[in-house]
């Protein structure tokens, strides 16, 4: 459940919160699938990219997702959540506040690659899918869209 002293924050590259995206992005994204994990140095060509975060009532980040691109259409990325949050709306409110970023910013359009078992949470927020399921880094994934200017959260 979301709380008043929970926030949405822009992440900056190399700060305190984006260690702990990195933690995050790590144990929920990489680990389960059998990655190792990414250490910041590896992670240079992100330093152009939007990071946003979720933070819990004691500040701690408990939710993050990246955003490539400018312009008309953007691709959101490496979205999780920790898993006591699922279910709970906070993924929903991130990218509902990443939306309206977006759209404040010249985005009309969101294109993503969703997990298959994350699909029915994109379709919930107006996502649609677009062309045939495809596997990247060895987990189905299908390609989906939103245009922003249509309707709002």
């Amino acid at each position: 459940m979301i709380t008043a002293t929970q926030k949405f924050t822009e992440i900056k590259f190399g700060s305190g919160l984006f260690l702990q995206e990195i933690r995050l992005r790590n144990k929920f994204l990489r680990q389960p699938i059998g990655l190792g994990p990414v250490q910041i140095g590896d992670l240079q060509d992100e330093k152009e990219h939007r990071h946003f975060g979720w933070l819990n009532d004691e500040g701690k980040l408990i939710a993050c997702a990246i955003v490539v691109g400018s312009g008309d259409i953007v691709q959101l990325g490496q979205m999780v959540v920790a898993p006591n949050y699922q279910n709970k709306k906070v993924g929903k409110k991130l990218i509902c506040k990443i939306e309206d970023f977006m759209v404040n910013n010249g985005a009309a359009r969101i294109e993503l690659n969703a997990q298959i078992s994350a699909q029915g949470f994109y379709q919930k927020l107006r996502y649609q899918e677009m062309g045939e399921e495809f596997e990247l880094v060895g987990v189905p994934h299908i390609r989906m869209f939103r245009n922003l200017l249509c309707s709002t959260c």
